[in-house]
């Protein structure tokens, strides 16, 4: 029975490590007032910022990647993106028409 269920779930997509960064203070640099120094763009064309989230021991750094805009992860980034925003608009507006017809209801009744 084990057996069956490790084979059926061999090739099963694992899901995607996706979490907030960590909130942290401002580091040493920022506070001793030096300008925080700007990635070099390696070619041309847009680029996009992304934070690797790294993991040392106990120790969590953050990193910033510059990634170029039209490469296959950062436009599938952009894609999810759009995709959550619009269903948190979709959302909004469910409960919003649900308030409307709620008030419409309650003067309906008075």
């Amino acid at each position: 029975m084990m057996a069956e269920s490790l084979e059926s779930r061999k090739f099963e997509r694992k899901p995607l490590f996706d979490v907030p960064l960590p909130v942290r203070g401002k580091t040493k640099e920022a506070s001793s007032g030096a300008e925080p120094i700007e990635p070099a763009t390696s070619g041309p064309g847009p680029t996009m910022a992304f934070s690797l989230l790294t993991k040392k021991g106990n120790r969590q750094q953050t990193r910033t990647v510059e990634v170029p805009s039209d490469s296959n992860f950062a436009v599938a980034m952009k894609n999810q993106q759009q995709v959550e925003r619009e269903e948190q608009q979709r959302i909004k507006n469910l409960v919003l028409n649900y308030d409307l017809r709620e008030n419409e209801e309650q003067d309906g009744e008075l």
